[in-house]
């Protein structure tokens, strides 16, 4: 399957359909925080709500979307009412960006696989999952374009990843 970016100008109108669709579809999603940076408070108070849904904190140069010169630190939680309620408090994809939130939004499946990912900063997202993809078409149309990559080229098996 070729993956899908949304275009840039309509990320905050799908956002809302993306964490809709997670709800149902995921087990688990991540943010990331580069090492190097200081984010601010807001930030630390968004880790802070969302201790209760972390499932494991760890470090390492590669995330979803991402093979880094420098380290990271990748904080994974579970989709849950709590967790979501919080990821919506962002405006749109890009609100997940230094200094004020962590970074780089990614979805999993149960499975392990990545079915969304971004890497915020660049403004760049990768839908990889045909069900999502249909999903935003329907919800938002037009708002897709597709990537000159795979989706195996951009997406991530967390299960698979031992750094």
């Amino acid at each position: 399957m070729k993956a899908f970016a949304i275009i840039p100008e309509r990320e905050s109108e799908v956002y809302p359909y993306l964490l809709d669709w997670a709800s149902t579809n995921t087990a688990s999603f991540h943010l990331v925080l580069r090492h190097g940076l200081e984010f601010d408070s807001e930030a630390r108070d968004i880790l802070r709500e969302l201790e209760a849904d972390t499932i494991t904190v760890r470090v390492t140069r590669t995330w979803a979307g991402t093979i880094a010169m420098d380290a990271a630190r990748i904080v994974e939680c579970r989709v849950s009412e709590s967790s979501l309620s919080i990821l919506r408090k962002a405006p749109g994809i890009f609100a997940w960006c230094y200094p004020q939130r962590p970074e780089d939004i990614a979805f999993f499946a149960a499975d392990g696989r990545c079915v969304f990912n971004s890497v915020s900063h660049h403004q760049e997202t990768w839908v990889c999952d045909p069900d999502l993809k249909r999903e935003i078409e329907m919800r938002s149309p037009h708002s897709l374009i597709e990537t000159e990559f795979e989706a195996s080229t951009v997406t991530f098996d967390k299960s698979k990843n031992t750094n």
